[in-house]
């Protein structure tokens, strides 16, 4: 598609894959994704709610009621902690979810040396309680990482995922493929003979 900046891709990438609507709280870390959501108005709804908890509970809600990916946009740190009560409970409710959440500049990770809502390694702190944990370091990762999160999230037993963009990650401009984007889910075919034998199982069971 040409030049695009990491806020942008993650917004056409969403797009691509149907979603129509995203539950978001802003913050520093996120200014230009919600720019980029801001040019995408005519295609996806932003629902903002008043705190990342319930940010990702309404998407656990929106993905259980219509069988959609729910997505879910918070901050870094602190942000994503306070969403992950909703993320632990769509992990055992099997709700395909997508929470896309920030991070520090590139340079300060893992450097300790306190920059704003900078915890220590974000995504295993979430690792328990989702299907898949991603990061996205150049806006050329973007449609493959995200297509992975998107397609595990709806694959097999629907679990949660979650993607991280350090924001200069966001504001970076690349020449970015989408040629290979595909997030449909990739559930294996079922094993007929295995579905035989149940079948005769059940049908000789006496109780």
């Amino acid at each position: 598609m040409g030049a695009m900046t990491g806020a942008q891709v993650v917004v056409e990438a969403l797009k691509r894959a149907g979603v129509e609507v995203v539950f978001a709280l802003p913050g520093a870390q996120l200014d230009e994704l919600f720019n980029a959501f801001y040019h995408a108005r005519e295609h996806i709804r932003l629902i903002h709610p008043r705190h990342e908890q319930a940010t990702a509970y309404m998407a656990n809600g929106y993905a259980l009621a219509t069988g959609k990916l729910g997505v879910a946009c918070v901050v870094p740190g602190p942000g994503l902690l306070n969403a992950s009560a909703a993320l632990a409970t769509g992990f055992a409710q099997n709700a395909a979810v997508l929470c896309i959440t920030g991070q520090i500049p590139t340079r300060f990770i893992g450097k300790g040396t306190g920059q704003l809502h900078e915890i220590k390694d974000q995504l295993n702190a979430v690792s328990g309680f989702t299907k898949f944990q991603g990061s996205i370091t150049k806006p050329s990762e973007g449609p493959s990482v995200l297509a992975q999160a998107i397609s595990l999230a709806r694959s097999g037993r629907n679990r949660p995922v979650v993607v991280e963009i350090p924001p200069d990650t966001l504001q970076a401009r690349a020449d970015v493929d989408f040629g290979n984007f595909n997030p449909a889910p990739a559930d294996p075919a079922p094993d007929a003979a295995a579905i035989a034998a149940a079948a005769a199982l059940i049908a000789a069971a006496k109780f």
